[in-house]
């Protein structure tokens, strides 16, 4: 008879933690609505107008301000970094081998010879 008193004692403890699980596990419906955030409309064609009304206010040509720009972005390091071995690999192109001049002075004395 004392076995029948422990099972209904973890009984209990199994049904409370179960009870325990099952309301942690439900969800204010409040809650899980998300609200967006707004966020403020940017106009392109306004930002694109006023950019190209103050460089005109600084004296400048379109030209000048335009070969600016690119000069900031720097188009060759975008292009050297895709001449990378590692994105050559990548990309199933050959890697590019060491020069001629490193492999000179590494035939040197050997491996060990740093």
């Amino acid at each position: 008879m004392t076995d029948f008193g422990r099972w209904e004692n973890r009984k209990k403890e199994i049904s409370g933690i179960i009870e325990t699980a099952a309301d942690k596990a439900t969800v204010n419906p409040d809650v899980t609505k998300q609200e967006k955030p707004r966020e403020p409309e940017i106009k392109i064609e306004t930002t694109a107008e006023a950019f190209v009304e103050a460089v005109l206010r600084t004296g400048t040509t379109l030209q000048q301000a335009k070969t600016a720009i690119l000069k900031m972005s720097s188009l060759r390091d975008a292009e050297n970094r895709k001449n990378t071995n590692n994105w050559r690999k990548m990309h199933g192109l050959p890697m590019r081998r060491k020069q001629k001049a490193r492999k000179k002075h590494e035939r040197g004395k050997g491996a060990d010879c740093h």
